[in-house]
């Protein structure tokens, strides 16, 4: 029975310890990182934005799809599956062997399946921004990452770093 119950003890074990040295996590066996952060006084917290840009303005659009379950998990999907993480050994959101011509075609491949529903269709442009809030949940910045466009089916990255 002891034999039995280490074995049961080592089976959750083992995988959470992986996470731990290797720095990916992965479903069931994760500490859910995506739910909570450690808050300081130099903490950000992160939004993304779609705006689609028509002949009208712009209208606010959000990704669907409808084998997905919303909002949230789309947006949780976005990040940790396309958008990615830039911090080395994040345990979500870590692209391996990223390049910029990757990232691109990533956000193509997700701008032409997440956003053809009629609303987002009958835009020309759909710019993904990124916003950077405070640990007080004020804006500090807002970053254009780039332009998706609808005819073309691609995605530009228009993103600069200061320097």
């Amino acid at each position: 029975m002891k034999r039995y119950a280490a074995f049961i003890i080592l089976l959750f074990l083992i995988p959470n310890i992986c996470s731990l040295l290797f720095g990916h996590e992965s479903f069931p066996f994760t500490p859910a990182p995506m739910f909570t952060h450690y808050v300081d006084k130099n903490s950000h917290v992160y939004e993304f934005q779609f705006d689609g840009l028509s002949n009208t303005g712009v209208v606010k659009l959000k990704p669907y799809h409808k084998d997905n379950k919303g909002f949230l998990s789309e947006n949780r999907f976005f990040f940790d599956q396309i958008y990615g993480s830039v911090e080395h050994n994040y345990p979500i959101g870590t692209v391996k062997n990223d390049s910029k011509e990757r990232f691109t075609r990533r956000l193509s491949s997700f701008f032409s399946v997440y956003f053809d529903y009629p609303e987002a269709r009958n835009v020309r442009q759909i710019k993904l921004v990124v916003n950077e809030y405070d640990k007080d949940y004020k804006r500090t910045a807002s970053h254009v990452v780039g332009v998706y466009d609808n005819l073309t089916k691609e995605f530009k990255h228009t993103w600069v770093e200061p320097q």
